[in-house]
């Protein structure tokens, strides 16, 4: 059989991977395409759900979920791959806000890691209401959060004052420590940075929570929407907060891309057999056009029909096929812009 690369489009070979790894340290992914499953690979499913299944930003139906401000939450079980001895960790989120937790200045649990004593080995993402200040707890208003924050031990802690978060909207937050700085970024902007005051391991027997703090006094109670949920061992650069921010990424060279300007261009790699029942197809592309409506061909497919053994991987989904089961497609992903690189 032949590995077959068909393009409208342009893959970039070296240039992207030199800077990008998204699986590189992966230790908790949730994507939240129909359940709330870790597909990472390392189990960290939760053990209790009480959220709903909601549109995600694009509109796909079932793949966020919708947190209520009052009562629901995510637990999953503490796990050696959940603590990050080093102090290194990147925590990356896709979260609307829809409304307010009135109690303690608007403090929104997005995602929370902390000790019993709030002090050893703790992380954590969520909605606060500086830099103006919280004296008392009815220091709110209606209209707006002052930031977000991400937190380390040991002074890891980091606000994005700005854009000031406005409800009903999405935005892409990463935290990164690596276990001398953190930062923050907003919509692959960086927000705001801060040297941490020691050593930062991020270890504790706690469990991880989304939605809530598990604390009855400061329950810190998440109104909105997640999604894409991503925990790393390591800090992000700014190239891969780029990608998961869905920013241009218009540094990237094009004179090492595969270039496929017209259809039925193709690029015959040869017979790249996989043996047993694992693998990863992973690709940067930049389509210029559509070979149908909304759809732009293959990236990488190995097949000549569908009773074969294959594999192919397009810009909106994958797909794999056996001898005894035709084709196999996963659940469709966004739909993508043209002449931008994903």
């Amino acid at each position: 059989m032949k590995l077959i690369l068909v393009f409208l489009l342009s893959i970039s070979i070296n240039s992207l991977f030199a800077q990008v790894n998204l699986p590189l340290g992966l230790k908790a992914y949730f994507p939240f395409t129909g359940n709330a499953n870790d597909v990472s690979g390392n189990n960290n499913n939760p053990v209790f759900n009480n959220a709903t299944l909601t549109a995600d930003r694009f509109g796909n139906a079932n793949s966020a979920y919708r947190f209520n401000g009052t009562s629901s939450y995510m637990r999953i079980p503490n796990n050696p791959t959940l603590n990050m001895p080093s102090g290194q960790i990147s925590l990356s989120v896709w979260v609307k806000p829809t409304g307010y937790w009135m109690f303690d200045c608007k403090n929104n649990a997005i995602i929370m890691k902390l000790s019993a004593d709030y002090e050893d080995g703790n992380y954590s993402l969520r909605f606060v209401d500086w830099p103006n200040g919280c004296t008392n707890n009815n220091n709110y208003d209606n209209e707006k959060f002052g930031g977000i924050t991400g937190s380390g031990a040991n002074g890891g802690g980091v606000v994005a004052n700005t854009p000031t978060v406005q409800l009903n909207q999405w935005y892409n937050v990463v935290y990164t420590n690596n276990g001398i700085k953190s930062k923050i970024y907003v919509n692959c902007i960086l927000r705001d940075s801060s040297i941490n005051v020691g050593p930062a391991d991020l270890s504790n027997s706690s469990d991880l929570f989304f939605g809530h703090l598990n604390s009855p006094a400061f329950p810190y109670w998440l109104n909105g929407d997640l999604d894409e949920v991503r925990i790393y061992d390591r800090a992000l650069n700014q190239d891969e907060v780029n990608v998961l921010g869905g920013c241009s990424t218009t540094n990237i060279p094009c004179n090492n891309w595969l270039n496929a300007p017209t259809f039925p261009s193709t690029v015959n790699v040869g017979d790249l057999t996989v043996t047993g029942n694992k693998i990863t197809v992973e690709g940067s592309f930049n389509c210029m056009a559509y070979s149908s409506p909304n759809f732009g061909g293959n990236l990488i497919a190995k097949h000549t029909s569908p009773a074969n053994v294959s594999y192919a991987l397009s810009p909106h989904a994958a797909e794999i096929s056996t001898s005894n089961n035709g084709y196999v497609f996963t659940l469709q992903n966004c739909n993508f812009q043209l002449n931008k690189t994903y």
